[in-house]
This record gives C-alpha cells, structure tokens and sequence, in this order.
C-alpha cells in the first residue's frame, strides 16, 4: 500500500519536524496578495522555484509554499536566523515582482503548538505567553 502510494505520488515525500529554537532560527508566515495585473511566465517560474535562485546567500529556507482562495493569493512558511534575513528576503521578492505584489503581512511564529500534525512536546511552554 505505501509503495503504490509513493508511486502515483500520493505520498509526496517524508520530513521531520524539527524545533526551530534549538537551531537558532525563527519562522515566518507571509501572506501575500497579488494586483489584478497579469502574472508573466517569468514571474511564475519565480513562485514556483520558490526564489531559490534569488535567495540562495540569504540563509532563508521556504518550508511550505500554498497558492491561496481568499482574500490573500499566496502563503509562505519560512525560517531565518532574524527578521534582518526576512526583510532582505521581502525586498528581493517585491523587486523580482514589480507590479504583481499589492500587499505582504509578515507574521512571527511566536510558539508552534503543532506542526505536520504532530503537537508540540513542549507545548506546556506556552504558558510562558499569557498571564494565568
């Protein structure tokens, strides 16, 4: 059964969950809202590469990458040592999308409470947040 699975690409592939504190890096969502303006080939092979070419210095890693329905058009996960990291990531995107980018909120993951499914083993930890 997980053989066939793997096959016709049911199972895409397998990852770990990693805590991302006890590699001294931070997550960030973005979500990002596109103009009416028509999205060239060149702008989508740069979304589907996932800016790999562009942001290889960075030491940004896209985790996740989702093409949206609502009122923002894309969503990315990402992990970078700073927000210094993220910002310069934000500007290459914005340059390398001129014109089709209308709005980008940047999101710090203050305390992951489940990823993949699979619920954080510290998850006491974020009573550390809130006044009790």
């Amino acid at each position: 059964m997980k053989n066939r699975l793997e096959e016709d690409k049911t199972i895409w592939g397998y990852n770990a969950v990693v805590d991302d504190e006890k590699l001294d890096l931070k997550r960030y969502l973005i979500l990002i809202k596109r103009t009416n303006n028509p999205l060239s080939t060149k702008h989508l092979d740069i979304i589907i590469g996932n800016f790999k070419q562009e942001t290889s210095e960075l030491g940004v890693n896209i985790e996740s990458s989702f093409y949206l329905h609502g009122s923002y058009d894309w969503f990315l996960d990402i992990t970078a040592e700073n927000i210094i990291q993220m910002k310069k990531f934000i500007e290459i995107f914005t340059r390398l999308l001129t014109g089709v980018v209308s709005d980008i909120q940047i999101q710090e993951v203050i305390f992951p409470v489940k990823i993949n499914n699979f619920t954080n083993p510290d998850l006491d930890r974020i009573k550390d947040f809130f006044e009790i």
